[in-house]
Parts: structure tokens; sequence; C-alpha cells
């Protein structure tokens, strides 16, 4: 128990804050709400789990509250925004937060909601493209259809980022792909993980690295961008298994040279089926609300199984991939307008992150420690 902690909305708050508001505001007990663990008499009252919201019930996100000219990468407006259809995940890889959170159930929205969502989105703010931040949007092949094919009858014409599995791409046909170019779809992104499968099957990803060079050269045969992220620092990976998962990404740059890819750190979370294993190579749970306040996504200090100088390495590429390190491109829309220089320190660690990976040269990194140290700094994680 903490001492500032009177009340925990659990898994999804919409109704659970909103019923919580409303008996507060009638001096009623919380007792009788789900979801809604309490102290009471100095003792937790554990209230269960609220059911989950029924997706279609909720009214549109305020998009409209979001003005442009407050943000400065924005300039007459936002140029990208996410967008939710659904939630959960029918899978159950290791290290995500579904299991625990929405209980490897899959919900979504109707096609009608989304649809005039998306729409909605596109009169207020006129963006040039929408992302998908589902878990997983491509669960049902035949809803895809239907939302890429009311998006084009209503004259929708903002691009837009899918994301999917590799064994769901591999089954994709030429028709379904065409459809979703032609909706406006030029990316589909996907979690590569590993090129182990060692790994694949520790973290029951459930695809392989073979599933990813097919899914890659499909997309690419039908004119459609792969985004692929794959994680360093897992427990147990070897510095082997890791070179094994550069050399892939190099791999599937040689297919696709449009490949987006990216490299991110591992990070643990508790409930996810990788925790335990997780422990039991060292690592130590924040004792303290405050220090769990403090705990940062993808950072290696999270992984003390890491040795010194794989420990680098992971920090290294886990920043460097940030920039576009296979790559000449320079998506120079990243920058402010006008701030010179920080554009100049952006084509700086771009040519770095490219020669550095071009020759897998990590460590020394002195350049990377420094940026890294001045993200710290800044408070973007903790030392």
């Amino acid at each position: 128990m903490h001492p500032l902690v009177d009340v925990v909305v659990r898994g999804e708050g919409e109704r659970t804050l909103l019923t919580m508001i409303n008996a507060l505001e009638k001096s009623d007990s919380l007792r009788n709400i789900p979801g809604l663990p309490l102290i009471e008499d100095g003792e937790v009252v554990d209230t269960g789990y609220a059911e989950f919201v029924d997706l279609d019930s909720l009214p549109f996100l305020p998009y409209h509250l979001i003005k442009p000219d407050r943000y400065v990468h924005f300039k007459e407006k936002p140029s990208r925004v996410y967008f939710e259809s659904s939630r959960g995940c029918a899978h159950n890889c290791g290290f995500c937060y579904n299991e625990a959170v929405r209980i490897k159930k899959w919900r979504f929205k109707s096609v009608s909601r989304v649809i005039d969502e998306l729409e909605y989105i596109i009169d207020t703010l006129g963006v040039d493209e929408i992302w998908s931040c589902d878990d997983n949007f491509e669960v049902s092949k035949e809803r895809v259809k239907q939302i890429a094919q009311g998006k084009i009858e209503r004259g929708l014409g903002f691009k837009w980022v899918l994301s999917s599995r590799f064994d769901y791409a591999v089954r994709y046909d030429e028709e379904f792909l065409h459809l979703l170019r032609e909706s406006g779809c030029y990316m589909l992104s996907f979690g590569g993980e590993s090129a182990s499968q060692r790994i694949l099957d520790m973290i029951c990803k459930g695809i392989s690295p073979e599933k990813m060079r097919q899914a890659t050269r499909l997309l690419q045969a039908n004119d459609l961008i792969c985004g692929v992220n794959y994680m360093a620092g897992f427990p147990t990976e070897t510095a082997e298994e890791l070179q094994q998962t550069f050399d892939l990404v190099d791999e599937l740059v040689s297919i696709d040279p449009e490949l987006e890819p990216g490299v991110s750190i591992y990070t643990t979370f508790p409930g996810t089926p990788l925790y335990p294993e997780a422990q039991s190579h060292g690592f130590k749970e924040p004792i303290s609300l405050e220090k769990w306040g403090k705990f940062k996504y993808s950072v290696v200090d999270n992984l003390p199984w890491l040795e010194r100088r794989c420990r680098n390495l992971v920090r290294t590429v886990g920043l460097l991939s940030g920039f576009d390190f296979t790559t000449t491109r320079y998506r120079s829309r990243s920058i402010p307008a006008g701030k010179r220089f920080l554009s100049l320190a952006y084509r700086f660690f771009n040519a770095s992150a490219r020669l550095r990976w071009r020759h897998k040269f990590f460590n020394p990194a002195s350049e990377w420690r420094l940026l890294d140290w001045a993200l710290k700094l800044f408070g973007f994680w903790e030392r």
C-alpha cells in the first residue's frame, strides 16, 4: 500500500472511472464498483474485474482538441495521427502485455463505426496519414477488406499504415494487397523480434525467419513497404543470435531497399509470460511506486543478464536504429522547420548510424554514448 493511493482503476478505465466519479459525487460506497481496488480501513478491498467495454459504444476521441500550432513538428495541420479500431490480440507473445491486460481477447469496432471515425478525423484535422495503433489490426482479413472498401467508397484519400503478422501476410493474395494499396495503404508493420528460431519459439511468436523473407518478397512485389521491428536483449539470447538478427535485417533490406526496420531493447513487464524468466536471470522489480514511475521502456539498465560489452552493443543499436541506419534516405520531416542545429545533428547521427551499421562496428561508440547521456540529462530516461 502507498499513502498517496486510495483507489486504482484496473484495466480499461473509460466506464470504471466515470462510475467512480459519479459515486464520489453522491458519496456512495466504491466497494461495489468492479475494476476498482481500494483501500478501506487500512485494508485492500479487491472489487474484481470490470467487463470489457463495447468499443462501438464509446464516443469518438476528441481530435478537435488538438491544436497544431502548439506543436513544433506541425505547421498548419498534423501530418500524421494514430487511430484505434480494435483492442487486444489472440496471440500470446511472451513479452507482450496482452495476455495479462486483454486476456488474449481481440475486440473490434464495427466496420461502419471505423469508417465514420476515420471520416471524422479527416474532417477535423485534414491529416495526410493515419496510422493504426491497434495491437493487431489484421486479425480478420474480411473486416480489413470491408474497411478498405468503405474508405475508397467514402473518398477518404489519406494514406494509412496497418499492423499485421508475418504468418498472416504469407497467406495474402494479390487481390487483397491490391485493395490495400488502392485504399491508400503503403506500409504494413510487423513484429519480427528475432532471427533466431530458438528465441522465436521461446517467446511463442509463431513465425519463422523464412516467413519474414516470404512476406517481404510478397509485399515488395505488390508495391507495399514492410515495416518490421526487432528486439535485442532477451533473456538467454547469445551474441551469435543477436548477430543473426542483424544479418536478417540486411537480408530483408536487400530484398526490399524501401524496408523500414527498427531494433528496440527488450523490456520486461509484470504479468507477461516472459516475466518469470527475466526474474530468474536477475531482474529485480522496483520496490516502490516512485521507482515504478521511473521505470522506462527500451533501456538496457533493465537487463542485468547482459555482460558489459553486449550491454554497450545493445544500447548503441537501440539508439542508432531510430535513425535511417540502413538507407541513404533522410527524413527531414522529423526536424522542426528552422531548427538548424537539430537538423545538422540529425544528419550527423544519420551518417554515423549508417556507417556503424554497415561495418557492424558498435564498440566503442563515443558519439552514441554522448547522445545517450544527453537523452538521460533531459529526462528521456533515468541514468
